[in-house]
């Protein structure tokens, strides 16, 4: 220990910082929270299809749907555009066979959350083809 200082003080003045760290903390502005939550949900993509698709499996990364109509897509992960697949395109299927689904969004790590006829939400893994549930909404 440093000359003239005492174990009480060191405490004393360890307390004193809590409390200054804290009252800067709620001395921040308030009106920073929105903008960072405004920064951040701008930051992910917005989806561009909406409707009820059938989830079939996934394939270089991407989740593969299909339309009503049997046109093969998968959602651009830091766009959210659509692409279209050719229909003999090889993807690996899941193994919970098919299943109709609502696209809800694409997270910040670029999954596209999903939501099933149940209302659970999840996404595909991107390279193994298992569900990730998640918690819906956020």
């Amino acid at each position: 220990m440093a000359p003239g200082v005492t174990a009480p003080g060191i405490m004393k003045r360890t307390r004193i910082l809590g409390r200054l760290a804290a009252a800067l903390m709620l001395a921040w502005p308030a009106s920073t929270v929105p903008v960072r939550a405004a920064a951040q949900a701008a930051a992910r993509p917005a989806v561009t299809i909406t409707g009820t698709f059938t989830v079939l499996g996934v394939s270089r990364g991407h989740t593969i749907f299909a339309t009503v109509e049997g046109q093969l897509f998968y959602l651009e992960p830091k766009t959210g555009k659509v692409r279209t697949v050719a229909t003999d395109h090889q993807y690996r299927k899941i193994t919970h066979g098919v299943e109709q689904v609502t696209i809800l969004e694409i997270d910040e790590k670029g999954n596209v959350l999903q939501k099933n006829a149940r209302g659970i939400a999840f996404y595909l893994n991107r390279r193994t083809g298992n569900r990730v549930f998640v918690k819906w909404p956020k």
